[in-house]
């Protein structure tokens, strides 16, 4: 059943308020209901008006009463008992159909951002390498061929000294050597001494021929 009370809503009007307040500072939402301020009726349901409806007030229909009877012309009129008015029904207010609910709706899919391609580093291309050739194994030195020369000359122990015999030079004379050998594969050197050929002489050390003169 309608109940009267004092409430707040924040517009000017009823009609154009949103929400229904329990305070006049506006901070507790009224509960879920049908609000009438006697010319519009709306509904509130999770603090939010809904649209407005008139409020149409039905007319009273008359309770029918039985007719008074006529008194007979002959017998006394009797006195009829008192008839009780009908006590006044109050209005029936005609049924309000419900506000629809609007339906729900879903919310926007909230747009992602495009994910990038991974970029890929481009690969660097080796510079060309130039073959290193293959070392070449250095050509042997041939060995030296030594001319050995055999030559009839004197040799002792000092100037113009000793007897007459093959000895081995690299040379066809014994003024133009420059080394005495030991033997005729002229692969050691003699030992020290005075060689003569003719009258001429030169002095061997076992190295070098190191001084020359005549007999």
């Amino acid at each position: 059943m309608a109940t009267l009370a004092t409430y707040y809503f924040d517009t000017a009007s009823f009609t154009n308020a949103t929400t229904i307040y329990d305070d006049a500072n506006l901070t507790t939402i009224s509960q879920n209901g049908w609000y009438s301020d006697d010319s519009i009726v709306r509904q509130q349901i999770s603090g939010v008006l809904m649209a407005a409806q008139s409020c149409s007030i039905p007319t009273p229909v008359p309770t029918p009463t039985a007719p008074i009877p006529v008194p007979a012309p002959v017998s006394p009129t009797p006195v009829p008992s008192p008839v009780p008015s009908p006590a006044p029904t109050s209005p029936v207010p005609a049924p309000v159909a419900p506000s629809p609910v609007p339906s729900p709706v879903a919310p926007s899919p909230v747009p992602t951002a495009p994910v990038p391609a991974p970029v890929v580093a481009p690969q660097p291309v080796p510079a060309p390498v130039a073959p290193v050739p293959a070392p070449v194994a250095p050509s042997p030195v041939p060995a030296p061929v030594v001319q050995c020369y055999a030559i009839s000359v004197q040799k002792g122990s000092y100037v113009c000294s000793g007897s007459y015999s093959v000895h081995y030079f690299d040379a066809s004379s014994l003024s133009a050597a420059t080394t005495a050998y030991a033997n005729s594969s002229c692969n050691s050197n003699a030992s020290a001494g005075y060689y003569r050929q003719g009258l001429s002489y030169r002095y061997w050390n076992g190295s070098s021929f190191t001084s020359s003169g005549s007999c």
